[in-house]
């Protein structure tokens, strides 16, 4: 008897096992860290983003070569705007200390791979930092080691221990790759819910709910606050933790990254709740670094 199987079928059947075959070996560890971690990369196959790409086609980044290589593409453009916008601080007295701590920071990465005897994984890596004149209270690293500070974040650091603990974590947010585990992340995730939506499930992970002031889509709910939000803020608790390392490893003063966060609370009102967030609380970061200083003064030596 011939076997007979429809389109539903097929496509959820192909998109589970392709989403399977791609999450099994595409396991990997973050250096230092070891937290299990989901990088297609390490597996040598592509990410792959649906309608992301040119007129609707998907959006492929065959490589990190060539992700970091159009981010660099990104970057100098964002510098440009910035520059023609006349926010781009250079050359002057606050974005030499902002270049100047981060390139501390990096080199003493280095070192300590040195002294280790091992390869530094981001070794290849083409640091650069900007200063923004904007009222923002932010940084942020772009994959490849492509940094920019917001003056509205000066204050809240206060002196170089405070601006330390800010770019230590955004070279933490680079050096673990967590730009590549969010693509990663999210091109799995598309892939199941293409095959979830043929599947017998689609009507009831479609259906809307309300608790309270909270509400959506089941399926998109599920998502969001079970998979993409944990794991944010299990990339940013890491990033706290390997960006304290990485200051103590230049000599910064690893008592700062609590004061900061204390800082960065005074006068807020009306947080929500941590699991609705794509970072751990203020509370909990600044409870967190006291933890970790002893740990970090031993893993970490300063070079």
């Amino acid at each position: 008897m011939e076997a007979r199987i429809n389109r539903r079928s097929f496509v959820f059947g192909a998109s589970c096992s392709l989403c399977g075959s791609m999450i099994l070996p595409s396991c990997t560890q973050v250096p230092l860290t070891n937290r299990s971690q989901l990088n297609l990369y390490d597996s040598n196959l592509p990410i792959i983003l649906m309608g992301g790409g040119v007129a609707g086609l998907p959006k492929i980044y065959p490589n990190e070569k060539a992700l970091n290589q159009e981010v660099d593409k990104t970057y100098s453009r964002f510098l440009s705007k910035a520059k023609e916008d006349k926010i781009l601080l250079d050359n002057t007295d606050e974005s030499k200390k902002i270049e100047e701590i981060g390139k501390e920071i990096y080199t003493s990465l280095d070192t300590f791979y040195i002294n280790k005897r091992e390869k530094n994984p981001v070794e290849n890596f083409n640091w650069q930092f900007a200063l923004i004149e904007s009222d923002t209270k932010n940084a942020w690293c772009m994959p490849g080691g492509k940094i920019a500070f917001y003056t509205g974040i000066l204050p809240v650091c206060k002196n170089d221990d405070g601006i330390a603990a800010v770019m230590g974590h955004e070279i933490a947010h680079a050096f673990a790759r967590h730009t590549v585990e969010k693509l990663t992340q999210a091109s799995m995730m598309q892939m199941a819910t293409i095959g979830i939506s043929r599947s017998k499930y689609a009507e009831l992970l479609n259906k809307s709910f309300r608790v309270g002031n909270v509400g959506g889509n089941v399926y998109n709910s599920v998502v969001k606050y079970g998979i993409f939000l944990p794991f944010s803020r299990k990339m940013e608790s890491e990033a706290d933790y390997l960006g304290m390392g990485f200051m103590n490893l230049a000599g910064f003063n690893i008592k700062e990254p609590a004061k900061l966060w204390q800082r960065m609370m005074a006068g807020q009102e009306g947080r929500v709740p941590e699991f609705m967030g794509s970072h751990p609380s203020p509370d909990n970061r600044s409870k967190k670094f006291l933890e970790w200083e002893s740990e970090i003064l031993d893993k970490f030596p300063q070079v």
